[in-house]
């Protein structure tokens, strides 16, 4: 390969160079200085560079190998231009894909075979050392000996016709773990999942004697279907024999990248299983903190720091406090400066991070009785919290006993210590009431998997709060504590916005016991009572009311929240508290007036909303930060529904992150995951109808994983199965337009299920009508275009008749307005498809009906522009089938909105 052009004379002084080196490296000093005096006899410039490099060999001997390599690679990228593709027998080479210092890799392909096959050949560029050389043919061997799915395959091997080794491997089309996991935006639990995956291949390897010394996420490439690889065994070694710290058949090694080499490396020590253990910690820390351990800037001595600096906690490195306990001690054990500290092996360190993904202790944290509960707490949170409620359940049967017992003795014995047994069964059974909806409650509020015992205290407490009520008296701390308890209760029958059991008649009468105890007449001046939030139970109940269709009712109810906030206002004077109060109140109802098509003045509500959250919002308030991303969310939809898409989209990022990294912060917390995936599942409908459907799919499906593991975690939350029919409704949508048919049927009938489910525990529940709706429209219009004309004819009649029954349980809902519309209209154009122009007439004349009625009460640009096409639509339909003077009496009734020639979509 040599052209004549390059400078042959200094590469073989680099030759002679690091050959004399070789010869004295292992010498006493004595002996070297010996030969060094007789070399310089001949060439004393030879012999003054060899005792250069053995000087510096004595400060950092490891640097030896880097040094020759990168004058190589500068040598090589000054001849680049010109020099020619090598041949390789049986292979077209290609191109150059990279370069390191002792050798190049091209891009090539099979020829005068029967298939094709792109492979890689990396191509020895300067032999310069028979050390190299060395370490070249026993990558050959080490690769040949490794047959993994995570390592890069080795095809073939020989010598180029001028005698240059070379060897064929499996062409890696792939990403560097971290860039692949950060363009993704992986999770940590994903991240990890990654990783373990490439602990695997490295695992194969030790088994099979080989070490592979430059582990970094440059050499771990991850393909577009997601699998890792190991590639760049360049430096690999074989162990003689491997066990824990077997070490390597050579000390010095060969290139080095210093950033992800371990200390030993660094110092030029016998490299082991341990060097990789560590470079896996580097990888490790890389991918969840997202930077390494230590910057490494100018000035910096790099490999002191290496050596010597500690290694920082990850929690502390990126402010992270979801990183503090099991994870920190895992990674810092795997980056230890002593090998011996690291994990004894990759299964080890494999065996932890298991332990951790699974809640169960890990090796790396010391075993302390109070460590090992809390994780066997946190493994066996549904046990613990059934075993808990049954105690509860018993004791309450127990205390209810001694109170009917208490009952009985009290007729028949009035005495003073009857009395006085009463009454301290009257205070136990007080308590445990207490005990339960305060203070067990709390604390599994938002835990997941505990819908079933929230549903077993809602179940007894009802009962107890009612003889509690009886009692009451003109108690009047009981009396706030029982309309506090009643609010409780509500919330877990069916409120809306956290898990519940969907039993929204059930919140509505427990929401109706807590408003109605101040309202008493012994209690009603009592100050204990006026301080209840009566704000925020009328908020609550009007969430379950617009949440059933009763919009109007809902509407009262946050207007009297708002009156009561300002009434503060006026007594108290301002405070960040009741800002964030008064936040709610604009909040809410912005969202009565979405639905009631008033999305103007909804956008005004919400802008209010941010306007007093934002001063206060912090970094250490996750309450209010929630309370922002929310109000993002819903001046989002109204946004959208303006057709102002672009900052719609730009007010679900800014959710999608807020409520992304309070997930985050606690992946347990039901409500943070929840909205988080409902945020994703906004930006999808606004990609969806922007034709993106591939990235639209991609954060579909990280949505999906949300709702999934929130409903196995608890299968009786109502919410997370509505969410999940929602995500694979959207799936379904997605799956159609990228031309997935069978897929996309198979979603939809998947959504259906779980609606239908829904409809049968809570028949009054009338979003779930709706979504029932939208699962028929979408079913329809893809079986429309797919060709199965009949299936679509009856999806769409279903469509309809959801779309009659919203209307008639809410009339003056905007969205469902406009959704029974569109069936309407979309079946009208099925019609038409179908030869049957009176059938289509009669349809988008249906359509048009229900759209001029909800502009009545509701007027958006959208249902606006929904109106001018339908009827734009209805004039050519009519054209074509030779109706010209009707197809002009259509007409005249557009308006001056321009018509679109894109269908619209109901969301």
């Amino acid at each position: 390969m040599d052209d004549g052009s390059r400078p042959a004379d200094g590469i073989d002084r680099w030759h002679a160079a690091q050959t004399l080196f070789e010869e004295l490296l292992p010498l006493s000093s004595d002996e070297r200085r010996r030969r060094l005096d007789q070399r310089s006899t001949a060439d004393p410039d030879l012999a003054a560079e060899v005792e250069s490099l053995l000087t510096f060999h004595a400060r950092s001997d490891h640097e030896l190998s880097g040094v020759i390599a990168e004058a190589a690679v500068d040598y090589h990228e000054r001849a680049d231009e010109g020099d020619p593709l090598p041949r390789v027998s049986g292979y077209a080479v290609d191109g150059l894909i990279g370069r390191g210092g002792m050798s190049r890799v091209y891009r090539a392909h099979r020829v005068g075979a029967d298939f094709d096959q792109a492979v890689a050949i990396k191509v020895v560029t300067d032999p310069f050392s028979r050390d190299f050389l060395d370490r070249f043919k026993s990558e050959r061997q080490i690769l040949a000996a490794l047959r993994h799915p995570g390592i890069a395959t080795i095809l073939d091997g020989g010598a180029t016709d001028d005698g240059t080794p070379y060897l064929v491997m499996e062409l890696i089309d792939g990403m560097p773990i971290d860039e692949w996991a950060d363009r993704r935006e992986l999770d940590g639990s994903t991240r990890l999942d990654l990783f373990l995956r490439v602990c695997e291949a490295v695992e194969f390897a030790h088994q099979n004697l080989v070490v592979h010394s430059d582990l970094k996420p440059a050499n771990i490439l991850i393909t577009e279907q997601g699998h890792p690889k190991l590639v760049d065994f360049g430096i690999a070694r074989s162990l003689q024999p491997i066990e824990r710290g077997a070490e390597s058949d050579t000390g010095e090694p060969g290139p080095l990248s210093l950033a992800w080499a371990s200390p030993e490396q660094v110092r030029g020590d016998r490299v082991t299983t341990a060097s990789d253990l560590y470079s896996l910690g580097l990888v490790l820390y890389r991918l969840i903190c997202g930077r390494g351990p230590f910057d490494f800037d100018p000035g910096t001595d790099a490999r002191k720091t290496i050596c010597e600096t500690p290694v920082p906690l990850p929690s502390e490195r990126v402010g992270d406090r979801r990183l503090r306990g099991d994870l920190d001690a895992i990674i810092v054990k795997a980056l230890r400066k002593d090998a011996q500290d690291r994990y004894g092996s990759v299964r080890e360190l494999t065996r932890d991070l298991r332990a951790y993904l699974e809640g169960r202790p890990v090796s790396a944290r010391p075993q302390t009785r109070a460590y090992l509960l809390s994780r066997f707490a946190r493994r066996h949170s549904r046990a613990l919290i059934a075993a808990v409620a049954i105690l509860i359940t018993l004791t309450i049967s127990l205390v209810f006993t001694s109170y009917q017992w208490f009952e009985t003795e009290r007729a028949k014995d009035l005495a003073d210590v009857a009395r006085g047994k009463a009454e301290r069964r009257f205070e136990e059974l007080h308590s445990l009431v207490h005990v339960m909806l305060f203070d067990f409650y709390d604390l599994i509020e938002q835990r997941p998997g505990v819908t079933r015992a929230r549903r077993l205290l809602a179940t007894y407490a009802l009962d107890y709060l009612d003889t509690l009520l009886a009692e009451a008296g003109d108690d009047p701390d009981l009396c706030y504590e029982l309309a506090v308890a009643y609010v409780k209760v509500g919330d877990v029958q069916g409120n809306p916005v956290q898990a519940n059991l969907g039993d929204s008649q059930g919140a509505l009468e427990s929401y109706g016991k807590a408003d109605s105890i101040p309202a008493r007449p012994e209690v009603e001046d009592l100050a204990a009572v006026r301080e209840f939030d009566l704000a925020l139970l009328h908020d609550k109940i009007g969430e379950v009311l617009a949440h059933v269709g009763e919009t109007e009712a809902a509407r009262a109810h946050h207007v009297r929240a708002y009156e009561l906030r300002r009434a503060r206002l006026e007594r108290d004077g301002p405070s960040e508290a009741l800002d964030r109060d008064l936040s709610r109140s604009h909040h809410r109802l912005g969202n009565v007036r979405l639905l009631s098509g008033d999305a103007r003045g909804a956008r005004d509500e919400f802008d209010r909303a941010l306007a007093l959250l934002e001063p206060i919002r912090s970094e250490s308030d996750e309450a209010v930060r929630r309370a922002v991303a929310v109000a993002h969310l819903s001046r989002g939809d109204a946004r959208a529904e303006l057709g102002d898409t672009e900052h719609a989209l730009e007010d679900y990022s800014i959710a999608v992150d807020l409520l992304g990294a309070l997930a985050e912060t606690d992946r347990s917390n039901v409500r943070w995951s929840r909205d988080y995936g409902i945020a994703l599942n906004r930006v999808v409908r606004i990609r969806m109808n922007q034709g993106d459907h591939a990235r639209a799919l991609e954060e579909c499906l990280t949505a999906t994983d949300i709702a999934v593991r929130i409903r196995e975690a608890d299968p009786s939350d109502a919410d997370a199965q509505r969410e999940l029919s929602l995500c694979f409704l959207n799936q379904g949508y997605l799956r159609s337009r990228l031309g997935d048919t069978d897929a996309a049927l198979a979603l939809y009938l998947q959504a259906q299920e779980l609606i239908q489910e829904r409809r049968r525990e809570d028949p009054g529940n009338h979003r779930i009508v709706r979504d029932d709706w939208l699962v028929a429209f979408r079913r329809a219009c893809l079986l429309d275009e797919d060709g199965q004309l009949d299936d679509a004819t009856n999806e769409f009649e279903r469509a309809c008749a959801l779309g009659d029954e919203l209307r008639a349980r809410d009339p003056e809902n905007a969205p469902y307005g406009r959704f029974c519309a569109l069936g309407y209209w979309y079946a009208g154009r099925h019609a038409r498809r179908r030869g049957e122009p009176a059938r289509a007439d009669q349809l988008y004349g249906r359509a048009e009906s229900i759209l001029r009625d909800t502009l009545e009460f509701g007027s958006t640009p959208r249902a606006r522009r929904d109106l001018q096409s339908l009827l734009g639509e209805w004039a050519v339909a009519l054209e074509e089938n030779g109706q010209r003077s009707d197809a002009e009496a259509v007409r005249s009734r557009l308006g001056s909105e321009p018509t679109s020639d894109e269908s619209p979509d109901p969301e």
